[in-house]
């Protein structure tokens, strides 16, 4: 299933839950980890947290990391007295945004599980969006046998979109993910020459050698500051989003724009979600802007935000 249609089926499922009362009395925080479509160099990984307090956001985060689409890419004469199966892309996205030759590493370790990867191939249908965001390369879990088609494990980012049971989609594939990050357990393995284990790391490639996107603060700084007023704005609210919805009339309301007078800033019409479909309702969220974030990706947090505030405040009620 495409992640848009993922998407698409956890909002559904979450649009009846904030027509509930709430009931949250005290402090309790939700955190939903779900994948961001990047632009150049894969896609991300990104946790986002709301922390509440009878009901109302008083804070909320989004933390971000990169796929083996960036970390894989790797200097192969890094050492001396040991080699490196590779694969070469030769007309890649470098990290200065200029086209060239990338080598990725071709074994990887991420956790506890070993991944072996191939060329994508422009000719695969399948393969053509990632391709055309710089993901040049599939990684197929080891564990699984050769002729096996159908696992999620086939390929790492199908394995990270697959659904979680259960009402509240909390990403589980994608904390696993994000918690291999944060806890270092990522890899690109050489082996010593004359040897055929693989045990030598190879160093891996991040913007200003910073993990995760917040901390690479030059090199992401338009993203920062849009999502940094993304989660001022969610501070004081209720979460209730839903991106399309359809009145009586047949016609269709999207909630999130670009405002006509700046054609910069996002507005966002919370009314939507609930059947208020008024002009009225557009608020203005200050300093979060298209250069710094793209539609698909203030959709993608907005999505997640929603999931943590309800599964925390209508957990409950199930």
């Amino acid at each position: 299933m495409k992640k848009q249609n993922l998407c698409k089926t956890l909002l559904l499922g979450l649009l009846a839950l904030p027509l509930l009362s709430g009931c949250s009395q005290g402090t309790a925080t939700g955190t939903c980890y779900w994948t961001n479509t990047g632009s150049d160099f894969g896609n991300y990984v990104f946790s986002a947290q709301v922390v509440l307090n009878k009901g109302t956001v008083t804070s909320a985060t989004i933390s971000e990391t990169y796929l083996p689409a960036m970390w894989a890419r790797i200097n192969v004469d890094e050492f001396s007295d040991s080699s490196i199966e590779y694969l070469t892309v030769d007309d890649g996205t470098l990290l200065d945004g200029t086209q060239g030759k990338i080598n990725f590493a071709k074994h990887i370790k991420v956790g506890d599980y070993t991944f072996t990867g191939t060329l994508r191939d422009s000719a695969n249908d399948d393969d053509v969006p990632y391709i055309n965001h710089g993901d040049y390369v599939c990684y197929r879990n080891d564990s699984i046998d050769a002729s096996d088609t159908a696992s999620a494990w086939t390929d790492l980012n199908r394995y990270l979109a697959q659904q979680d049971s259960g009402t509240y989609k909390l990403g589980g594939n994608c904390g696993w993910y994000f918690s291999c990050v944060q806890n270092k357990q990522i890899h690109a393995y050489g082996s010593k020459k004359g040897s055929s284990t693989r045990d030598v790391d190879y160093t891996l490639t991040f913007p200003e050698n910073k993990m995760f996107r917040e901390e690479a603060a030059t090199t992401w700084a338009d993203w920062l500051s849009s999502e940094k007023a993304l989660c001022t704005y969610l501070n004081g609210k209720k979460i209730n989003y839903v991106y399309s919805t359809t009145d009586t009339n047949g016609d269709i309301h999207k909630c999130i724009k670009v405002s006509t007078e700046d054609k910069k800033t996002y507005l966002y019409n919370p009314g939507y979600a609930n059947g208020v479909f008024s002009d009225d309702n557009w608020e203005t969220i200050t300093g979060c802007v298209k250069a710094g974030m793209s539609l698909d990706a203030i959709k993608a947090y907005f999505t997640a935000f929603n999931v943590a505030f309800a599964s925390v405040e209508y957990s409950s009620m199930l």
